[in-house]
C-alpha cells in the first residue's frame, strides 16, 4: 500500500510541502471556526429570547472582569467586533498551521471569557429589580 493510498505524505516531498499538507482546508477552518461560534453563542443564551443580544454579545469580554454601566459600552462592543474580524481574517487567511491553531486557541479563550461575561451581566441585571 502507497503512502498516498492511506492519506499520507509521500517521503519524497520537501518539509514545507509536508508542512503545507497538513495545514488545515479551508473547509475545515470553516468547520473549527463555526464550531467554536456555535458553542459559544448557545452557552451565552440563557434563553431563546436572548437572541435579540447577539449584537452586544462582544460585551462580555471587557465585562467578565469589570462591572457594568461604565457608559461606554458600546465602545467597547463595536471594539470586540473588530476584534473577532480581524481573528477571523487571520485564521481563514494563514498558511502555517501553528499560527492557524495559536489563533484558534486564542479565539476559544476569548469566546470562553465572552461567555463568561455574558453570564455575569444576566446575574448583574436579574438584581435590578
Amino acid at each position: 500500500m502507497q503512502c498516498s493510498e492511506r492519506g499520507l505524505a509521500p517521503a519524497s516531498l520537501t518539509f514545507i510541502d509536508r508542512h503545507r499538507a497538513m495545514t488545515p482546508s479551508t473547509k475545515d477552518r470553516w468547520l473549527l471556526f463555526l464550531a467554536a461560534w456555535i458553542l459559544a453563542l448557545c452557552f451565552a443564551a440563557t434563553s431563546p429570547s436572548a437572541i435579540v443580544y447577539l449584537p452586544m454579545f462582544p460585551a462580555g469580554l471587557l465585562l467578565a472582569y469589570t462591572k457594568t454601566g461604565g457608559g461606554n459600552e458600546g465602545s467597547w462592543i463595536a471594539l470586540g467586533w473588530l476584534l473577532y474580524v480581524i481573528q477571523a481574517a487571520y485564521l481563514f487567511g494563514t498558511s502555517h498551521r501553528t499560527r492557524f491553531y495559536i489563533v484558534y486557541a486564542i479565539l476559544i479563550g476569548m469566546l470562553a471569557t465572552n461567555v463568561a461575561g455574558c453570564h455575569k451581566i444576566v446575574h448583574e441585571m436579574s438584581g435590578l429589580h
